[in-house]
C-alpha cells in the first residue's frame, strides 16, 4: 500500500484522558540515557505521544517555531535555554526508546566511541572503490562492511559492487534499477505483501509490474507467480523476493522460485533477482543449513538489508551488494559517478 494511503486513510484512536507518572530506571539499558522522573501523557495512539507541548492527535507533525533569540537575553541564557530544549528533547526520546513497541529495530547499542567523529564532515562521496576527490571520507571503513557482507553472503570480493545505503529502501531501489538496467523491457514480479518500496521503484522507473497473491503465511503464491510468468514468457523477469516480510516475517523460498523459473522456461539470462532482506537477511546466514539460503552462489543478482534493524544504528542505514558484471553494465545507471 502507498505510504501516502496509508497516512491519509486510517482515523486515529482517540486520546486517552488520564495521565500518569512514569517512573524510569537510572540508565536505560538500550538508550545509555540518564532518565529522572517526569510526567508523561498517557496517549493512544503510541505515535502520537508529544515531543514538546500539546498531544498531538493528527497524522500532521506541528513543528516548533524557529523564532529569533529575545535581543535582551544574554548569551548565557541563550546557551541555557537550547541546552533546557536539547534535555528536554532526550528525554522524550528515552521514553519512547523504553516503551518502543511495533517496529522490529536493534535498541541495544551504543555508538559512544564514535562521538569524535562527529566533528568532521565525512562524506563517501560516489562509487565507494574509486578515490574521490573529496578527502574527507571513511572508504576504508565502508569497502570493509561490504567485503564482510560479500563473505556472508558467499560471493568473491572481485565479483561483487555495493554501497552503503541511507536506508532500506534504497537497498530495494537500488537492486530493483540494476535489474530494470540489464532487463529494460522485464517484467517486475513481487507479492502483494512486498515493501511499498518496491512498487515505489516500479513506478519510478516505469516499469510493467505484476503484484502476485499472497499464501496465508505471507509467501507470494508460487502457483500464481507461475501462471503470471507463463503468461509473460516474451518479456525477461526481475523478481523481488522477501526475506521477512514486513508485517508477518514471511520468507520466499528462493530454491523454489528458481525451480520455478526454469520450469517455465526462463534461463539465467532471462532473469534477475533482488533479494529484500531488511528484515531477515542479516539472520538467514546464520540458521541451520538445511534452511533456504540466501546465497550468490545461487543465481541471484542483489541482495540488500537494513543496518538499523538487526544490527542496530542511531540513524537508519544499510547495504546492498550486487554483481559486478550486473552492475557495471549500465555504470552511468547503476554504479552513479564519483567526484
Amino acid at each position: 500500500m502507498d505510504p501516502v494511503e496509508l497516512a491519509t486513510s486510517c482515523t486515529m484512536p482517540p486520546v486517552l484522558s488520564r495521565s500518569a507518572v512514569v517512573e524510569q530506571p537510572k540508565t536505560l539499558r538500550s538508550a545509555r540515557l540518564k532518565v529522572d522522573t517526569y510526567n508523561v501523557a498517557a496517549v493512544a495512539p503510541y505515535q502520537a505521544m508529544p515531543v514538546a507541548g500539546p498531544v498531538i492527535t493528527h497524522h500532521k507533525s506541528t513543528a516548533l517555531p524557529v523564532v529569533e533569540p529575545h535581543p535582551e537575553m544574554t548569551e548565557e541564557e541563550r546557551e541555557a535555554r537550547i541546552a533546557e530544549m536539547i534535555d528536554s528533547y532526550m528525554k522524550k526520546l528515552a521514553e519512547r526508546t523504553h516503551h518502543h513497541m511495533g517496529y522490529p529495530y536493534n535498541l541495544d547499542f551504543d555508538y559512544g566511541l564514535l562521538e569524535g567523529l562527529t566533528k568532521f564532515s565525512i562524506n563517501n562521496l560516489g562509487d565507494p572503490f574509486i578515490e574521490s576527490n573529496y578527502g574527507v571520507h571513511s572508504r576504508e571503513f565502508e569497502v570493509g562492511v561490504l567485503n564482510w557482507f560479500a563473505r556472508l553472503w558467499e560471493i568473491d570480493e572481485e565479483e561483487y559492487w555495493g554501497y552503503i545505503t541511507t536506508c532500506g529502501t534504497e537497498g530495494n531501489l537500488h537492486g530493483i534499477l540494476v535489474g530494470r538496467e540489464n532487463f529494460p523491457d522485464g517484467i517486475m514480479y513481487a507479492s502483494a505483501e512486498s515493501h511499498y518500496s518496491v512498487f515505489k521503484a516500479a513506478r519510478m522507473y516505469r516499469m510493467q509490474a505484476e503484484k502476485i497473491p499472497t499464501l496465508e503465511s505471507g509467501e507470494i503464491d508460487y502457483d500464481e507467480l507461475k501462471d503470471a510468468l507463463i503468461a509473460n514468457q516474451g518479456k525477461p523477469a526481475i523478481l523481488n523476493l522477501n526475506i521477512g516480510t514486513t508485517v508477518k516475517g514471511a520468507v520466499d523460498d528462493l530454491d523454489h522460485v528458481l525451480d520455478m523459473l526454469k520450469e517455465a522456461g526462463y534461463n539465467e539470462d532471462r532473469f534477475f533477482i533482488h533479494c529484500d532482506g531488511a528484515l531477515f537477511g542479516m539472520m538467514m546466514p546464520f540458521l541451520r543449513r538445511d534452511a533456504p539460503m540466501v546465497t550468490f552462489r545461487k543465481p541471484i543478482g542483489s541482495v540488500s538489508v537494513s543496518g538499523h534493524k538487526f544490527v542496530g544504528a542511531p540513524v537508519p542505514c544499510g547495504v546492498v551488494i550486487t554483481r559486478f558484471v550486473r552492475a557495471r553494465r549500465k555504470e552511468t545507471w547503476a554504479r552513479g559517478w564519483t567526484s
